[in-house]
């Protein structure tokens, strides 16, 4: 089996950890899932957050391998940085539309979504680096993105406290102009904070967990809830094992929780709580089944709210991450922690993967599968040439500007060339504009929301003073 490696990003909040070895633990590390958790990589440059670390896989499909490109979405600007097992610093740095909270890749590494502030979703195509699609897809913020094991739909939770699933296939086409989601789940009564797929396609279960101190588990094929957890604080993430039988949620009171789902899950623990029964009451009733299945168990706890957790391949081990700037390795069996790593900063988000020894120790080895086929994702929407088509007959330096990507029946609009720069430049690379294009942009958008911002200030005015001549019409 190959070897298990554990990435572990950190925010930009310093806090002093007794014996913290800065120097190994930088701000995204790889160490190996196991009892010594050896440090085989550290990667510089990275402010993470939550929810913003993912690996695209290499073109041929081999999950792990070193031709991997990393990506870690940065706190403090609207930047994702790229990184390659080859080397420590940054391979590619890409300029983002807004600000993103969440991404994710498909299985094979051929599209990337990202959710923002805003509360769209953006699609970039991983080998040409063009934003394939933008929606808006929430209400308020997205926070959690994902995709089911056979890339049939994309789930997305926001601050709306609503879980959307997307079909995959409509949101990857261009002509497809009216997203709307397949079904909407919105149970939960807070903020999404996490998203977990189980196997099975389509015919999966859907884990997600909420500030509302609940996590739920819900049927795709039925489209309905299956199941409701409560526990005892918000909760900031959860995992699913591999076999459906536990979840595991890492709650703001630093605690880390598992909670059986279903009988067998429990044989060990009520083997034991039955050896301390007397003869007489060996066998449970359904009383006392009901009882037991109902308890929640703390496997571990953290000084400090529990942000992140990652469950290893086989299910054995579990990895936690906390604001107090560790990450704990429990032993599932035993549940007892094997190991706690201690970091500069909190450690905000986790990530298991495979990963060949080869390309991890040495440094020097160039991986021609992964970046070499990732190209920087371009910030705005281009247009295909096929649809810009020059007017020389006059030479007014006007063109024709065809709406819709493979449409030949549509209407033609005529726009200056100087309109259009960035659509035009084949040579912009990660969507880096020119600064006076960038500038105009963003007087636009300012104009249009004082404009906005005017208009809810009268309505505002309004309402006020229709409310005090009502109170003043009581009153008589």
């Amino acid at each position: 089996m190959d070897e298990e490696i554990v990435l572990a990003c950190c925010s930009s909040g310093q806090r002093d950890v007794k014996n913290a070895s800065s120097d190994k633990h930088g701000s995204l590390t790889a160490f190996r899932l196991s009892a010594k958790a050896e440090v085989i990589a550290s990667f510089a440059d990275s402010v993470g957050i939550k929810n913003g670390l993912s690996i695209v896989a290499n073109p041929n499909g081999l999950y792990g391998s070193a031709g991997d490109t990393l990506t870690c979405v940065q706190g403090k600007k609207s930047n994702i940085h790229f990184y390659n097992w080859s080397k420590e610093t940054t391979s590619l740095r890409c300029a983002t539309p807004e600000k993103i909270l969440t991404t994710t890749v498909s299985r094979e590494g051929s599209f990337f979504f990202a959710g923002g502030e805003s509360g769209k979703i953006y699609c970039w195509e991983t080998s040409s680096g063009d934003l394939v699609k933008v929606w808006k897809a929430h209400y308020r913020s997205v926070t959690a993105l994902t995709l089911l094991d056979d890339d049939s739909f994309v789930l997305s939770g926001g601050k709306d406290a609503l879980v959307n699933c997307w079909s995959f296939s409509e949101v990857v086409d261009e002509d497809a102009l009216d997203v709307q989601p397949f079904m909407t789940w919105s149970e939960h009564r807070l903020p999404i904070s996490s998203i977990r797929t189980g196997t099975g396609g389509v015919n999966s279960r859907v884990l997600t967990c909420s500030l509302d101190n609940t996590a739920k588990i819900w049927s795709v094929p039925l489209k309905s809830l299956l199941y409701s957890i409560y526990f005892p604080c918000p909760l900031n993430d959860c995992v699913l094992d591999p076999a459906e039988r536990w979840v595991y949620a890492g709650g703001e009171d630093g605690n880390v929780y598992m909670k059986a789902l279903s009988w067998d899950a429990h044989s060990d623990e009520i083997d034991r709580r039955k050896r301390q029964r007397t003869n007489s009451s060996r066998l449970l009733n359904k009383t006392n089944e009901k009882k037991e299945m109902s308890a929640t168990t703390v496997l571990g706890v953290h000084e400090a709210s529990v942000t992140c957790l990652s469950l290893s391949l086989d299910g054995s081990l579990l990895v936690s991450g906390s604001l107090d700037s560790t990450c704990q390795i429990w032993d599932i069996q035993s549940r007892q922690s094997i190991k706690s790593i201690n970091f500069a900063s909190p450690v905000v988000s986790l990530l298991i993967s495979t990963a060949p020894s080869k390309s991890l120790r040495n440094r020097g080895y160039e991986s021609k599968l992964g970046l070499a086929k990732m190209h920087a994702l371009y910030k705005y929407k281009s247009v295909p040439k096929e649809n810009v088509e020059k007017e020389d007959a006059d030479g007014s330096g006007w063109i024709n500007f065809r709406l819709g990507a493979r449409k030949s029946d549509v209407e033609l609009w005529k726009r200056k060339d100087s309109d259009f720069p960035l659509l035009l430049d084949s040579t912009c690379q990660g969507g880096s504009p020119d600064s006076s294009i960038e500038t105009e942009r963003l007087r636009a958008t300012i104009a249009k929301l004082e404009e906005e911002n005017s208009r809810w200030k009268r309505l505002n005015n309004k309402l006020y003073n229709k409310c005090i001549s009502s109170i003043g019409s009581q009153n008589k």
